[in-house]
């Protein structure tokens, strides 16, 4: 199988309240500063590193933000939450569940016994290059179809399924198709949807990369999930 080497890739985990908790942002948003620092102050993140955002007059676009450094950004909206991560590394991905648990446990205590979440997503995106070869010569293995071009490329593909893996009914959308980025390089882009208040983090991801695994290998690829 050909390795796909990363250069350049996007991590991002959104959970989705099940209703929209204004009072979080709009009356106590001083307890939520301090449930953030409280929650990652043991990574790092320093009282500088907690930012408000979002605009005061759309209360939808509110956000206390906690940098969590060499790791990423984990937020707190009206609507839910997020962590992102731009250039994720290997330590990065393995300090990822403990991440996800701090930021939420907090809520989750002060939630009490009803429902949390609606849903949790992973999004995962990557750019490389193919050692020895090149997109064309990978996605020229997948099914063509003329689309009335006078000259085109291999064109890549775009799949959608589910998964049972996680306890809970999970969609799941992986995309493989040209850079727009790399010469001759790979784009891939694999989203995992999972209806459910709670959910294990560590089998979140690495289900989550289990798929990515098994899609890619379809392929004839492999690939490190964190960037070179």
């Amino acid at each position: 199988m050909a390795q796909l080497v990363i250069q350049t890739n996007y991590l991002s985990y959104s959970a989705a309240f099940l209703t929209p908790r204004w009072s979080l942002l709009l009356d106590d948003q001083s307890r939520v500063v301090e449930a953030l620092y409280e929650s990652f102050s043991e990574k790092g993140t320093a009282p500088t590193d907690i930012s408000l955002e979002g605009d005061a007059d759309r209360p939808a676009s509110e956000s206390v933000a906690a940098t969590i450094p060499n790791v990423g950004v984990f937020s707190v909206k009206n609507d839910g939450v997020q962590f992102a991560a731009q250039g994720i590394t290997d330590a990065g991905l393995e300090s990822l569940p403990d991440i996800l648990r701090r930021g939420t446990e907090w809520l989750r205590v002060d939630a009490g016994k009803g429902r949390l979440f609606e849903s949790h997503t992973v999004n995962y995106i990557a750019h490389g290059g193919i050692p020895g070869s090149n997109s064309t010569e990978v996605l020229q293995r997948l099914p063509q179809r003329a689309l009335g071009f006078e000259s085109s490329m291999p064109s890549g593909i775009i799949a959608h399924g589910r998964v049972q893996d996680l306890g809970a009914e999970a969609s799941v959308h992986l995309t493989v198709d040209h850079s727009a980025h790399i010469r001759d390089g790979l784009y891939v882009q694999l989203i995992v949807h999972l209806i459910a208040d709670q959910v294990n983090y560590s089998k979140l991801l690495s289900s989550t990369r289990s798929i990515l695994d098994k899609g890619l290998a379809s392929l004839d690829l492999t690939l490190p999930i964190a960037a070179q």
